[in-house]
């Protein structure tokens, strides 16, 4: 079951809601989550979009998403589908915080270890992605 709220200005409302509807159904079918989607301008933070745990975090089930709604169509679908992938990471205990510190896979995260987990994930939203738009 999803529980999804869409807010913020600029939002892509359909769009927002048939891709996590995609995702969640293709990849966490099972899981009762409850996301809410906030798009705000992210550009003073250099950034596209964010996603953190709401709710407990040795379980979560509850998440924020936060979406730059000036992306273009493309890059809007990919970064969403980016916050998904990490979304999945959480729900699947792969992604853990503990003491203020996260882990992926009990390996405690340095900011080097970042970026190479998400050049390794780079190839599955990729792939993702291009099933989406095709």
């Amino acid at each position: 079951m999803l529980y999804l709220d869409i807010t913020g200005y600029g939002a892509r409302k359909r769009r927002c809601e048939s891709v996590l509807v995609w995702f969640l159904s293709k990849y966490l079918p099972r899981h009762h989550i409850t996301i809410e989607v906030l798009h705000r301008g992210l550009r003073r933070e250099q950034a596209y979009g964010y996603c953190s745990v709401t709710g407990v975090t040795h379980s979560p089930r509850q998440f924020l998403i936060e979406i730059d709604p000036k992306l273009d169509l493309e890059l809007y679908t990919k970064t969403l589908i980016h916050e998904l992938v990490h979304l999945r990471q959480w729900v699947r205990g792969l992604l853990k915080e503990r003491r203020g510190k996260m882990y992926y896979k009990i390996k405690l995260l340095r900011t080097w270890t970042i970026g190479n987990i998400l050049m390794k994930l780079k190839l599955t939203i990729l792939k993702m992605s291009i099933m989406l738009i095709t």
